[in-house]
């Protein structure tokens, strides 16, 4: 979502650190749950023809700059960045009003019960309001709404993406000790205390199936995997979803490391200490907190 950045190195003065992120994800075949694919899929870059004409008659209301992404799988708008209404006061009452004002742009119903605050937030823009969508009182994974406020209180960035036409049962057949040994019995770990199992709707193929996603941390790995609630089968194959970045370190520190008790920083230049004093590491985090190490 928009203009966000969590947990980085923001100081400028940090130097001789070099990352590059390669994700690595799970190549063992593992038995996969058939699901349909949707009916019609939208063209790259292209609205649904009952989303059409309201954009049309939004671009006619809003004549500044627009840019838009129209989603692939549901033909709603993704984002919309311009001057998207007059200034006011930025609030999660504003931010609400925007949405159902402008509700078939995104495929959401006007009344958004099914949105939840997740996040209100200052931002150098201004405010940053986002919401998670929620059905029968369960997470719909991946979709939320955000709307960005600049100082004014002018929404000048929204985004979506939000699921319609959900009408499934929240209630499981497969509880959460069985999913869990599902997801252990698939990255071959006999026991992982740490894991974490959570119910949740997992939108995928055009389908809404109601799934456990299980988290299960090792020593190397974090797999993330998706238990159909159901019937109990895997959707897809667990991911690992920790980054492996490459960085250079100091071998234990600079004048240590080039046994140069003169060695000076040329304020805080990177080349003022050789790459012999360096060493090259894999460093492990999380998916959910790279943000910084993403280049």
């Amino acid at each position: 979502f928009f203009f966000q950045a969590e947990d980085g190195i923001r100081d400028y003065k940090v130097t001789g650190v070099q990352t590059c992120a390669l994700p690595i994800y799970a190549a063992a075949p593992l038995a996969k749950q058939a699901l349909p694919r949707p009916a019609t899929v939208q063209p790259a870059g292209r609205p649904a023809s009952d989303v059409a004409a309201y954009w049309e008659r939004f671009g006619a209301a809003h004549p500044g700059p627009l840019a838009v992404s129209w989603s692939r799988d549901t033909g709603a708008a993704e984002s919309i960045l311009g001057n998207l209404s007059a200034p006011g006061a930025a609030s999660e009452a504003a931010a609400r009003r925007f949405l159902a004002e402008n509700a078939a742009l995104f495929r959401m119903p006007a009344g958004q019960s099914d949105l939840q605050v997740s996040a209100s937030r200052s931002t150098p823009l201004g405010r940053h309001i986002a919401f998670r969508q929620i059905h029968q009182g369960v997470p719909v994974f991946g979709a939320e709404a955000a709307v960005q406020f600049n100082a004014q209180g002018r929404v000048i960035a929204v985004s979506s993406s939000y699921r319609p036409g959900i009408f499934i049962s929240v209630t499981p057949t497969i509880d959460r000790a069985a999913a869990l040994r599902t997801a252990l019995l698939a990255v071959n770990v006999a026991e992982a205390p740490e894991s974490t199992v959570d119910l949740l709707v997992y939108p995928v193929g055009g389908a809404y199936p109601l799934a456990w996603r299980v988290s299960v941390p090792t020593d190397d790995n974090t797999w993330e995997s998706f238990v159909d609630a159901q019937s109990g089968a895997l959707i897809g194959a667990p991911r690992d979803i920790n980054r492996y970045v490459n960085g250079q370190v100091f071998r234990v520190n600079a004048v240590v490391a080039t046994q140069n008790n003169a060695l000076r920083d040329n304020n805080d230049a990177a080349s003022a200490v050789p790459s012999s004093a360096y060493s090259t590491v894999v460093l492990q985090r999380s998916e959910e907190h790279t943000s910084e190490l993403q280049s």
